[in-house]
């Protein structure tokens, strides 16, 4: 592949741009403040998404241990053998199950989008995503899910959800 050079170059720096992008947490930032942007970028491990999952209805859960991985697993696969859950340190980490529920087309879509901290409490944060009306749809039943894992969660979790509609 032929890349001119000046063509090279704009992409460089517009790399180089985005480098620098980010939340603006100065020294001047309260601890408070520069600890939720900063657990807001912790990492986190998308371990499934699917159109399809055996959560009829909407769920958020807060997986602690193997015995719910497994129980939730078993729910998301709707019992079918073969898809076994992965491994997790739950001394470490926490899984995050997010599921809309039944829906009656295509077009819908759930994805964690961060969790913050702040006064021993977790703050998870996602998206729910419907089709527009002017979106064309699989017309077929979905029960779109997204389950992530993501370092230990405090013992008290609330969840935020933000509703979009797709602009087709």
């Amino acid at each position: 592949m032929l890349i001119t050079l000046p063509v090279f170059a704009l992409a460089s720096s517009a790399l180089l741009l985005l480098e620098g992008c980010g939340p603006a947490v100065s020294s001047s930032t309260p601890d408070s403040v520069r600890t939720a942007v900063a657990d807001a970028q912790r990492s986190f491990t998308r371990i499934l998404t699917q159109n399809t999952s055996g959560f009829l209805e909407p769920t958020e859960l807060v997986i602690r241990d193997a015995t719910a991985l497994r129980a939730a697993w078993t729910t998301l696969f709707e019992g079918i053998p073969g898809n076994p859950p992965p491994a997790v340190d739950f001394a470490s980490e926490t899984v995050v199950v997010l599921a809309l529920g039944q829906r009656s087309s295509g077009g819908y879509t759930v994805k964690f989008d961060g969790v913050t901290r702040a006064g021993g409490a977790s703050l998870v944060r996602y998206t729910a995503t419907s089709p527009g009306r002017d979106c064309m749809t699989t017309q077929m039943m979905t029960s779109p899910v997204d389950v992530v894992r993501v370092p230990r969660l405090d013992p008290t979790v609330r969840f935020e959800r933000r509703d979009v509609t797709a602009a087709c």
